[in-house]
């Protein structure tokens, strides 16, 4: 029992630290909208098909860049924008 409440509040802290990353301020999300389509817009250029698979999805995320950390077991970090249907809903 006890274990599988340190296990519910690891996640829940995970879950909080995920939202905790999202850019504050008008400035810092319209970088790092830039930022996500450039990457878009590189994929794009590398993959033809990207494209026609974007507009098919009704949604999808964007990270330009990820950081990479771990002590043995490993994790990463990145900030990211939330696209439905070709338009921003979240970072």
């Amino acid at each position: 029992m006890t274990r599988n409440l340190n296990i519910l509040g690891l996640m829940l802290c995970c879950i909080f630290a995920g939202c905790s990353t999202a850019p504050r301020g008008g400035g810092a999300q319209e970088d790092l909208i830039i930022q996500a389509d450039s990457t878009v817009d590189r994929f794009r250029a590398g993959d033809p098909t990207l494209s026609d698979r974007i507009a098919q999805a009704h949604g999808y995320a964007v990270f330009p860049t990820i950081g990479r950390a771990g002590a043995g077991v490993g994790g990463a970090f990145g900030r990211g924008v939330v696209y439905e249907m070709d338009e921003v809903i979240g970072f």
